[in-house]
């Protein structure tokens, strides 16, 4: 059976079979829902001023994984990891679980996910906008969008919020660096110039 344009978008242009369209229909929805949190927390963010910069979806050179938002603030440089996870949720250092009524289902984790970003991200601005003579730090945090879930925390390795707790934290840290507004748009443009996402 030739295959049609739509069935190929619908199976991801992998063919028609059952099982590979329903495969595909699933990762879609997963895919939604991760832009669903993105999106909850760009909605987040618009309450801080014009002197912060946000570059969202970003992926950066030699690695395997995507920053889902960086925040460039006057207070400091944020990687930040978003998840959209329902139901019971708990972070316990950096293990990560949903607590089902059989058992307890792995999520993986956020928090070494965000740390690896932020080091990576740091590093790399460090080493090639400031030619190693300037020490930057880089905050991860994973922040949780979905209100419907039940969250608890224990002893956690990074910061972790709730979308609307996200502009307060920003604003309430205390920097260790005070960045300007020339500062943070050199710094976005560099990020984005060496993002794979962007070119």
């Amino acid at each position: 059976m030739e295959r049609g344009a739509y069935l190929d978008s619908r199976s991801g242009g992998r063919g028609i079979s059952g099982s590979l369209i329903r495969l595909f229909s699933k990762n879609a929805r997963n895919y939604k829902k991760g832009l669903t949190g993105e999106e909850i927390i760009i909605d987040a963010l618009r309450t801080l001023d014009n002197t912060h910069y946000l570059i969202n979806d970003i992926t950066l050179p030699d690695s395997s994984g995507n920053i889902d938002h960086v925040l460039l603030s006057p207070t400091g440089i944020f990687a930040i990891e978003t998840k959209h996870w329902e139901g019971e949720i708990i972070c316990n250092g950096n293990e990560w679980i949903k607590r089902l009524t059989w058992r307890d289902f792995n999520l993986g984790s956020p928090s070494l996910q965000v740390k690896r970003n932020a080091l990576q991200l740091s590093k790399l601005i460090e080493a090639q906008l400031f030619n190693g003579t300037y020490k930057v730090w880089v905050e991860g945090i994973v922040v949780l969008t979905n209100s419907t879930a039940k969250i608890r925390v224990q002893k956690p390795t990074v910061t972790v919020l709730l979308a609307n707790e996200l502009c307060d934290h920003i604003m309430q840290i205390h920097p260790k660096t005070i960045f300007s507004s020339r500062d943070l748009e050199s710094i976005g443009n560099f990020i984005i110039e060496r993002s794979t996402e962007y070119k």
